[in-house]
């Protein structure tokens, strides 16, 4: 529970609590333990469970992503917190995926399809309402 308090005060703070985050992105193995493990004994409530019901002040999803399982330095499982809202964090899409007229291959029964697609990349407005943690 401490490790998850820092990461979710730490925007907190730095934005002298303006923005709390309330989205934590974490690694599968991170994940798997924080919502296969019983909190104790005496329940079959999940770490991740308890946590987001009684010690998560504006944490309100924790997901998983794949590519966080060796984004770290070095190669580490990163945790990334931050706060789900457009005015924080957007993503910039010049030219959404587009399909052009399938073309037929020559001497060949298959299809050509051509396809195109720009990605400009993530724009974070508030930089400091988001933090990341190495090795979780």
């Amino acid at each position: 529970f401490s490790d998850l308090a820092i990461i979710e005060n730490t925007p907190y703070e730095a934005t002298k609590e303006n923005m709390a985050s309330d989205t934590l992105l974490l690694a599968p193995v991170p994940y798997n333990k924080l919502f296969e493990t019983p909190a104790n004994d005496f329940t079959t409530e999940t770490v991740g469970a308890v946590f987001l019901r009684t010690r998560a002040k504006h944490i309100r999803n924790i997901d998983r992503l794949d590519v966080l399982a060796t984004a770290g330095a070095a190669g580490a499982t990163r945790a990334i917190c931050y706060k789900r809202d457009p005015m924080c964090i957007d993503q910039k899409l010049p030219l959404s995926f587009l399909m052009h007229p399938p073309k037929e291959q020559p001497n060949s029964l298959s299809w050509f399809v051509p396809c195109e697609s720009r990605f400009g990349g993530t724009v974070l407005y508030y930089p400091s309402s988001m933090v990341y943690a190495d090795t979780l």
